[in-house]
This record gives C-alpha cells, sequence and structure tokens, in this order.
C-alpha cells in the first residue's frame, strides 16, 4: 500500500533525499558531459502517489512530483540520461547524467 505501510516505514524516513528544483537547474546547466548527479533519494513512485492520496499531510511529495515531471521532460528533450540504483528496502538513487554529445 503506497499511502501506507510504505510511507510509514523508518527505512524510508531515513534515507528520503531531495533536491530543489533551483539547485537542479544550476547542475544542468554547469555540469560536463557524462556527469552524473543524484536528484532524488528515497522511493520516488511512492512518494508522487502520495501527494494525491494526502496532499493536506505533507508539502514534501508536490516538490518529489514537480522535479520529477522536471527531469523526466528534460530526458525526453536528450538534455539529460536518467537511471537509477536500489540502496535498499524502498530506497533507490534517481540518477540524471549530462549526455556526452
Amino acid at each position: 500500500m503506497i499511502g501506507g505501510i510504505l510511507q510509514s516505514h523508518p527505512a524510508i524516513e531515513k534515507v528520503r533525499h531531495k533536491m530543489a528544483l533551483a539547485d537542479f537547474k544550476v547542475w544542468i546547466s554547469h555540469a560536463a558531459p557524462g556527469e552524473p548527479w543524484v536528484y532524488y533519494r528515497g522511493f520516488l513512485m511512492a512518494d508522487r502517489e502520495y501527494k494525491h492520496l494526502h496532499p493536506d499531510l505533507h508539502p514534501a511529495p508536490l516538490a518529489a512530483d514537480a522535479l520529477a515531471r522536471m527531469v523526466y521532460k528534460l530526458q525526453t528533450e536528450g538534455a539529460v540520461l536518467l537511471t537509477q540504483r536500489r540502496i535498499g528496502f524502498c530506497d533507490y538513487e534517481y540518477i540524471a547524467t549530462k549526455p556526452k554529445r
């Protein structure tokens, strides 16, 4: 259950990390080709879904959704390559890499 069990699991709360949209925009404008950046750490799918289930409880899911949408748009435009790495239970690093052109 995305909005209940996973959201309340202590492992998720311990590792959740978000980058601000402004930080990502600075990185993408200055990154060297091939340079990776962890733009999110946690369980992005659950965090994005949580905003729809409980939008009044916590503003962080709104930021996670906005960041995910922007990064995905950049990927569709060819500005970044996206990968992820599993760290542990519901704990992933979401990585954007500026492509080598």
